[in-house]
């Protein structure tokens, strides 16, 4: 018996048979089709809104302008070393202001949390570098998000790490940054489970990477610019490279959002150049996560812009000798930053919150009239802090572009083995249908928001009950809302818990109830409970002789588990471990070995008798794989005499 996997027919096929050997090669490759197409355990992606509409600001006071253009999202930053000068001591006066003024508006914020304090790291004065020990920031964050909880929708982790600069002068390091990931994910989102913990957006730098995560961008790394020319000196990590070693020092599962700052450069809004610096950059950037298994997640554009032109007078201050070639026309930037938007809305599925860059940095007094940042604004002062509010061409375009509300709703099909199907129809109960396609996907792109049943039916397979009561918020995207169809010869007797446990025989010191938390349908079976000793349900069946590739299939939710307690399935006294998910997640095992035996299925709950956990199940099937022995036949042809 085997979880998660089981020997395929042509395996079986080749038992006690002699070919050819130029035919072994291709026997042993239609030996793994059945696995070439097996997915991971899905991770269930939380909702996020497609597609959000935000902005940089300076002035929290201008979120006022925010709801004028129709927006509801903006980002602000947040000093680590301003917020906790001393360790322990917290001044949380700037996001009380933050809070606020996200309140006041209705807007969501996202904080960009850096800038490391003095008394954190040996080198003595606040660094944008990483402290000394990252546990330091992982105790900052957690504070952070117990204070702020419910009323900051996310986090931005750091700024642009693939720069020495914003890595404390180090060489940037995807391994370390990690490290800080991992010190602050756990943190985060024990403290605000809702909040969304965010990548920190890499500076884009063009050029090629991504080639050890398989991405091939079809770049040279080029150096078109002086702006680049001193990217590169510098010792900057290319942005598709930094990505790629998040994913290969395991920093998959400590994050929700992929950051991005696809800046538009000279480039139009739908234009990719050769050199990689444009706004659709961020697509590489995806590559990347698709290429890595990581498509669930979304990309949210943290920064993007284009960047007016300063006069004369700036050209030799900061460093506008290397932007120079970057600048755009009033229009041009205007005609960018909304076109940005639809194309992002009908283009990428995956793309989140967009937060353009900037609303306001012109309209402050503390950055000075050539500070680059002022004049990527569609808000501006001629005198900071003295004239009245002007507004660039792009502000209006902003502000006239249609703030898609729909949102969409996506999955996958899969069978009882989490093999994907393609061809499955499925269907929102009165309000239209779709098929899955390949890989077993389907797709609701334009969804009003509401409250809908989904159902999912193909050929050949068992009913399964709707699934019941799915909140689509206005603007969300849901991903992962998967169905798994259950087998027609499935054995198990009242398996999907509509009705109560009558043929489930229960015991324990828990006694097993039925739940309204159900992945499909209205209910589900509860195990667990408060008291100390086991909980269980069991059944015991029949499995046919004659059965093809038998396979127990159940989804289950289990979000917690204290010390000492365990959950588990046994089936024939075999016996295999239950881990936590906080999500409804799939899990089959291979019953191969036991055809034609009674069997009896038994799922049990240890509780220690501290804080209470309990385990849901639902769609407890056990039925033959799909397919079926082969029946055609397959023409070996033998080459010679």
């Amino acid at each position: 018996m085997k979880g998660h996997s089981s020997p395929s027919f042509w395996a079986l096929f080749l038992r006690g048979r002699r070919l050819p050997p130029y035919l072994a090669p291709l026997v042993a490759f239609l030996a793994l089709l059945p696995f070439l197409f097996l997915p991971a355990t899905p991770s269930e992606a939380l909702p996020r809104p497609h597609l959000g509409y935000g902005a940089n600001i300076a002035a929290l006071g201008d979120v006022t302008i925010l709801n004028d253009m129709g927006f509801g999202w903006f980002v602000h930053y947040l000093d680590w070393a301003s917020a906790e000068p001393n360790k322990g001591g917290y001044d949380w006066a700037n996001l009380d202001n933050i809070i606020e003024a996200a309140e006041s508006s209705g807007l969501k914020a996202i904080l960009r949390v850096a800038l490391t304090p003095d008394w954190a790291w040996s080198g003595g004065g606040d660094t944008t570098g990483p402290p000394d020990n990252m546990d330091d920031f992982g105790d900052f964050m957690e504070a952070l998000a117990t204070y702020a909880q419910g009323k900051v929708a996310g986090y931005v982790i750091w700024n642009e790490p693939n720069l020495p600069y914003e890595w404390g002068w180090n060489d940037p390091s995807p391994a370390q940054y990690v490290e800080m990931l991992q010190a602050v994910y756990p943190r985060i989102k024990a403290a605000d489970p809702d909040a969304v913990v965010i990548t920190a957006g890499m500076a884009t730098t063009g050029g090629g990477g991504g080639a050890a995560c398989g991405v091939g961008t079809g770049i040279a790394l080029q150096k078109v610019s002086p702006f680049t020319q001193n990217l590169y000196a510098a010792g900057v990590m290319p942005d598709l490279d930094f990505i790629c070693g998040i994913y290969l020092s395991g920093g998959q599962g400590y994050f929700d959002v992929l950051g991005s700052h696809p800046y538009g450069f000279a480039a139009a809004f739908d234009e990719l150049p050769s050199t990689g610096l444009a706004f659709r950059r961020v697509e590489q950037q995806r590559a990347v996560m698709e290429a890595m298994g990581d498509s669930a997640k979304q990309v949210w554009a943290i920064e993007f812009g284009w960047v007016l032109y300063p006069g004369e007078s700036c050209h030799y201050t900061h460093d506008w000798e290397s932007r120079w070639w970057q600048i755009v026309s009033e229009t041009e930037q205007a005609t960018n930053l909304a076109g940005a938007y639809e194309y992002a809305y009908q283009t990428w599925s995956w793309m989140g919150v967009m937060n353009f860059f900037n609303l306001d940095f012109a309209t402050v007094p503390w950055y000075d009239y050539c500070q680059p940042m002022r004049w990527y604004s569609v808000v501006y002062r001629d005198t900071p802090g003295v004239d009245p509010l002007k507004y660039w061409e792009a502000y209006y375009a902003l502000r006239d572009i249609p703030k898609y509300t729909s949102g969409s709703l996506s999955g996958y099909v899969r069978d009882n083995r989490g093999i994907p199907f393609s061809g499955a129809r499925v269907e929102i109960l009165s309000d239209g249908d779709t098929n899955s396609g390949g890989g077993g996907r389907y797709e609701f792109p334009l969804l009003p928001s509401g409250t809908y049943d989904l159902q999912a039916t193909a050929s050949g397979y068992g009913a399964l009950e709707p699934m019941r009561d799915v909140v689509m918020n206005e603007g969300e995207a849901l991903t992962d809302v998967n169905f798994y169809l259950p087998p027609p010869d499935n054995v198990v007797s009242n398996w999907d818990f509509e009705s109560d446990l009558a043929q489930w025989p229960i015991g324990g010191a828990n006694t097993p109830t039925i739940s309204a938390s159900a992945h499909t349908g209205y209910k589900s079976a509860q195990l667990g409970g408060a008291a100390a000793g086991d909980s269980w349900v069991q059944q015991t069946v029949e499995i046919p002789a004659d059965m093809y590739r038998p396979t127990l299939s159940f989804l289950y939710r289990y979000p917690s588990q204290d010390t000492g307690e365990v959950a588990q399935v046994t089936v024939a006294g075999i016996i295999e471990s239950i881990s936590v998910s906080s999500e409804w997640t799939h899990h089959w095992i291979d019953l191969d070995e036991l055809q034609g035996e009674t069997v009896t299925i038994r799922f049990t709950v240890s509780e220690n008798g501290s804080n209470p956990s309990y385990l849901y199940l639902d769609e407890v099937s056990l039925g033959k794989a799909s397919g079926g022995p082969y029946k055609g036949y397959f023409p070996f042809i033998y080459k010679g005499s």
